[in-house]
């Protein structure tokens, strides 16, 4: 059996305000932490807009 090492992953991900209306602007911040490794990772974000597109 090969056991797998235990890593402590932080995932925090900050908006620009709390509440949000019609023609409001959303800023995200993400800042992901998994070990004192640099890595390369692609990020992708999916929205919807209100008429469903």
């Amino acid at each position: 059996m090969v056991e797998s090492p235990t890593q402590d992953i932080s995932i925090q991900i900050l908006l620009n305000q709390n509440n949000f209306t019609t023609g409001d602007t959303l800023v995200a911040e993400a800042l992901i932490v998994n070990d004192d490794t640099p890595n390369n990772v692609d990020v992708k974000v999916m929205t919807e807009l209100p008429d469903g597109t």
